[in-house]
């Protein structure tokens, strides 16, 4: 089975595709200019799905519908206006969502309305 790993770093984006997992070819880098903080597929429709921050342009969400080959910049993240926080990734109900915010992980949960600092920060 065919495995797609998008891999974000400092540089950009990289995809790597392996069919066996002992050999991988390498593409990348996308979002060139852009850290790659974080970077998912949606299984539904296989658009990619990436944060990103750069030192001029801030944070934001990037998309790409066509397998990387082109790119659009979200302008809102379309979070409700009530503060409460209930973004998923596709297939992903209930589970943790988490960021790092630089002192330490800090993790919500759609299922709990708590957000509580990772032991050790």
């Amino acid at each position: 089975m065919a495995v797609l790993l998008p891999v974000g770093t400092r540089k950009g984006l990289f995809l790597l595709r392996s069919d066996d997992r002992k050999t991988w070819d390498v593409e990348g880098p996308l979002l060139e200019g852009w850290s790659v903080y974080h970077a998912m597929v949606d299984p539904r429709d296989g658009t990619f799905h990436a944060a990103t921050n750069n030192p001029f342009y801030g944070a934001t969400v990037h998309r790409s519908a066509d397998g990387g080959k082109t790119w659009e910049r979200a302008e809102e993240l379309g979070l409700p206006e009530d503060g409460e926080l209930k973004l998923n990734a596709p297939g992903t109900s209930n589970r943790a969502v988490t960021r790092n915010c630089g002192s330490g992980v800090i993790r919500a949960c759609s299922s709990v309305r708590t957000t509580a600092a990772a032991p050790g920060s």
